[in-house]
């Protein structure tokens, strides 16, 4: 949340000394997950990769298998998380273009899918679709593929195995309304106002231990503001989530 020279001359006292106390508490939330949730996988990987270079030979191919599994996820979930921070350091430095382009929905929800590879298979989630294939949307493309992935990830993470997510797209007025719908463990309306505020660190990991640090949704959310698009979440404990990315229309 950076703040522009022509920006600040249009605040009040009080307004800046908000804004600024908002850029601290999402330093402070960055450097948190940097020290604590980036450092501690390393630990992990370096303790397996120490075992198994000193005695691999003595290990079964059914035990290589479970510590190259063990390893694969840790650096999938480091590498998600190296992502999101780069992501939101670019928004908070003002560092990406404000283009808005128009973005055929199918092709890019598939490319979002290649790219998260067996993520859906591996836990036995069906991926439904409910939405005009020739949909066409206006939307920045950066943004679009990081808050949906983001919403992918995180719908799979919390269902249960064998379960199911949807993705659709509504009207909603002029606007375009992408939601991503699960039926897992749901939100409580206490923790769903806690999601997208820096000054907050919730999380909770996911239906099979997944790890989850919360700042794909706080990075999301600014990327999505960056853009003039809207994030909103609806859910209840137990019954499932819907995370809506809601993008402005096109400009005449």
């Amino acid at each position: 949340m950076s703040i522009s020279d022509s920006e600040i001359r249009d605040l009040s006292k009080d307004e800046i000394i908000e804004k600024y106390h908002q850029i601290k508490l999402s330093r402070d939330r960055v450097f948190a997950v940097t020290s604590h949730d980036l450092r501690s996988p390393f630990s992990g990987l370096l303790g397996i990769s120490e075992m198994l270079s000193k005695n691999v030979s003595s290990f079964s191919p059914e035990d290589l298998q479970e510590y190259i599994s063990t390893i694969h996820e840790s650096l999938q979930n480091t590498y998600n998380l190296i992502e999101n921070l780069f992501e939101w350091g670019r928004i908070e430095r003002n560092k990406l273009e404000k283009t808005i382009e128009l973005i055929p929905l199918k092709l890019i929800l598939e490319e979002i899918l290649n790219n998260l590879g067996t993520f859906f298979t591996d836990k036995d989630i069906e991926l439904e679709h409910d939405y005009d294939e020739q949909q066409i949307v206006s939307a920045n493309s950066r943004m679009l593929e990081f808050v949906l992935k983001n919403f992918l990830t995180n719908a799979v993470k919390y269902s249960a195995r064998g379960s199911s997510v949807s993705i659709c797209c509504i009207k909603n007025g002029s606007n375009d309304e992408i939601q991503v719908i699960d039926r897992g463990v749901g939100i409580s309306s206490e923790n769903q106002s806690k999601l997208f505020k820096p000054e907050f660190s919730w999380k909770r990991h996911g239906t099979e231990g997944e790890a989850g640090t919360g700042l794909g949704l706080l990075a999301s959310s600014r990327f999505a503001e960056y853009f003039n698009a809207e994030i909103r979440v609806s859910s209840a404990e137990a019954e499932g989530s819907t995370f809506s990315l809601i993008l402005p229309a096109p400009l005449s």
